[in-house]
């Protein structure tokens, strides 16, 4: 095994030279990029341990070059040039609705900016239609109700959030299914009679789904003691109040659930009051229940004359 190398202080000033004089970057003083390597990263890295003055020198102008070094292939590459273009070629404003960022393909981490309706009208005029045969089989996906998600852009039916696309589902590129829409009116009418009742398939979908959700957060805060059948009813009433986006006059989320669970199982207590008393196990009894059957006087009649008539 070797032994470490240290620099010798004539070394350590030709480092602090280079990057003080000719600017350079840690990369060229560690490689042959540009000049001589100088040194290796672990021989700096133990001469700024033992001197600390001087490492803290060397890296200060390291950050600055790089910086420095950035900004000068910014500039060659025309970057900087882009970023002070406030409008598209076409005279389009690059404002917050009409601006897509793009990560650049170059791999260098940037971004470039797209006009949407620049984007917009070329994928209008440009996009192919469709062939025969690919028209054929996106009608009989629409006669199935297969859904343009799955064919035109490949998200299976029932699938993850985070799952991605599957090119083996597509039939077709969404770009082309819009514009066969927009220039095939037996095509458009075909889409649309195939849409018909898919807002109600798509909310009896996701009532089925959020519902089995709300009623397990039901299960598991309200205590055991509570019934299984009334645990549903305070299911429904959530999920009905999470349509309406309402309850009790205010807004109301499905997040909102555990905060408020409480106030569910209120008003499901004064819609359906208990059968028995508080305290002891009698049944309670109505104060409007009419006393004897051959007259007309309740049992509330004889509640207030007997506590306060006397």
């Amino acid at each position: 095994m070797s032994p470490l190398r240290f620099l010798t202080d004539a070394e350590a000033d030709a480092i602090l030279q280079a990057v003080k004089e000719d600017g350079c970057t840690l990369r060229e003083i560690t490689t042959n990029q540009r000049r001589p390597k100088l040194t290796s990263k672990e021989a700096l890295g133990r001469r700024c341990t033992s001197h600390p003055e001087w490492g803290q020198e060397v890296m200060a102008l390291l950050a600055r070059n790089a910086e420095t070094a950035k900004l000068r292939k910014l500039k060659a590459a025309g970057v900087l040039q882009k970023r002070a273009m406030t409008h598209c070629k076409r005279g389009h404003e690059f404002n917050e609705t009409n601006t897509r960022y793009r990560p650049s393909t170059d791999g260098t981490g940037l971004f470039w900016r797209q006009c949407k309706i620049c984007e917009r009208d070329r994928q209008q005029n440009t996009a192919p239609l469709m062939k025969p045969e690919q028209l054929k089989r996106v009608k009989e996906a629409l006669r199935r109700k297969i859904p343009s998600s799955q064919f035109a852009q490949g998200y299976a039916v029932g699938r993850p959030r985070d799952a991605k696309a599957d090119k083996r589902l597509k039939l077709v590129d969404i770009v082309t299914y819009y514009r066969q829409r927009r220039l095939d009116p037996e095509f458009d009418q075909c889409v649309r009679e195939s849409l018909e009742g898919e807002v109600e398939r798509r909310a009896r979908r996701r009532i089925n789904k959020n519902s089995e959700e709300v009623y397990r957060q039901v299960r598991k805060i309200l205590p055991s003691y509570i019934p299984d059948e009334i645990k549903y009813e305070i299911a429904g009433m959530v999920i009905e109040a999470w349509l309406q986006h309402r309850h009790r006059g205010k807004y109301f989320a499905k997040r909102d659930v555990p905060k408020v669970l409480k106030a569910f199982l209120a008003d499901y207590n004064r819609m359906f009051p208990t059968k028995f008393r508080k305290f002891g196990d009698s049944l309670l009894v109505s104060l409007d229940e009419q006393v004897f059957d051959d007259g007309a006087a309740t049992r509330g009649d004889s509640v207030s004359r007997g506590l306060w008539d006397d």
